[in-house]
C-alpha cells in the first residue's frame, strides 16, 4: 500500500481486515492478523472477532476471545453481553449462566430504553 498507493498502514486498516475476514468466515486469519498486528489490538478488533465467532457458530474460539476481551475490558458491558446472548443462542447454557453471574456480581444492569450493545 506504502510503495504503490502511498498509503501508510495504521490501525484502522487492521480493523476493517479483522472485520473483512470475520464476515467471510476466515476466523484463524483474524486470530493470525491479530497476533501480527505491529499497532497492537483493541477492544473493537476483539469485539469484531466475537461476532464473527457467533455468526459462524465457532463457539471454542468465541468462548476464548470473550475471556481475553472481558479481560482486556473487564467493565464493560457490552462485552458480556455479546458473550451471553452467543452462548445462550448456541443452547450452551452452562457458559451462559456463568457469564450471567458474572454480571450480577459486577451489578451490570440495563437501563430501559438503552442499549448496551456498542459497535
Amino acid at each position: 500500500m506504502d510503495n504503490n498507493h502511498g498509503i501508510i498502514l495504521n490501525i484502522r486498516h487492521y480493523s476493517c481486515m479483522v472485520d473483512l475476514l470475520g464476515r467471510g468466515g476466515i476466523l484463524n486469519e483474524v486470530e493470525e492478523l491479530l497476533k501480527a498486528s505491529p499497532f497492537g489490538v483493541n477492544s473493537t478488533m476483539v469485539s469484531s472477532l466475537l461476532r464473527s465467532c457467533k455468526i459462524h457458530g465457532n463457539l471454542k474460539m468465541g468462548r476464548r476471545v470473550a475471556e481475553a476481551l472481558m479481560e482486556q475490558e473487564p467493565e464493560l458491558a457490552a462485552t458480556y453481553l455479546q458473550a451471553l446472548n452467543m452462548f445462550s443462542e448456541s443452547e450452551s447454557f452452562t457458559y451462559s449462566l456463568e457469564i450471567r453471574e458474572t454480571m450480577k456480581e459486577k451489578k451490570f444492569e440495563r437501563e430501559p430504553g438503552y442499549n448496551l450493545y456498542i459497535m
